[in-house]
């Protein structure tokens, strides 16, 4: 395999990485880089479905915010951890291995932080802001199963699919959870 492709390779998903990360908080990815991982398994659809909130403890919008731009961090360090693992066996991985590892761990993240902010948006969702939220979370459903009608965008770190859920989300206040 050759150096320049590995290196041109690294350099490329590197740059996805961020742009579809966005800015989040930094940290140890040690942890997530050595967990078992599941890439092998066949990775389910996202399914765009009707979201409807119905909060049974609300919190004002700043404590939503506050208790959801961790989680979406937590989703990015773990998406660098993830190209850090793969940049550390690209040697040993095929282009096309290399790609199909990182797109399926991407978007099991992706898929991952989703279910957790739509789990706690339907236990807390500010008043009045339901509508904006669910509208939100099908946004990002859709964005989700776009990408995975075209994985290659991922790769070529150019997530147009992720325009509208991220302009809504920092339309709507969020800073991290704003940067997908």
């Amino acid at each position: 395999m050759n150096k320049n492709f590995i290196s041109g390779t690294t350099a490329a998903l590197m740059a996805a990485i961020v742009l579809i990360s966005g800015c989040g908080g930094g940290g140890d990815t040690t942890e997530t880089a050595s967990q078992p991982s599941k890439e092998s398994a066949p990775q389910p659809k996202t399914q765009v479905t009707k979201v409807v909130l119905n909060p049974q403890t609300p919190l004002t919008k700043a404590q939503f915010i506050k208790r959801a731009d961790p989680v979406c961090a937590k989703a990015y360090e773990e998406r660098g951890g993830i190209l850090l693992k793969y940049a550390r066996r690209a040697a040993s991985l095929s282009k096309a291995k290399q790609e199909q590892l990182i797109v399926e761990s991407i978007m099991t993240n992706f898929r991952r932080d989703m279910e957790q902010l739509e789990a706690l948006a339907k236990q807390s969702a500010p008043k009045g802001d339901e509508a904006k939220l669910e509208a939100l979370l099908e946004s990002y459903a859709s964005s989700l199963a776009e990408a995975e009608e075209n994985p290659q965008l991922i790769l070529e770190g150019a997530p147009k699919q992720f325009a509208k859920v991220t302009n809504m989300a920092r339309d709507y206040g969020f800073e991290v959870c704003g940067s997908f």
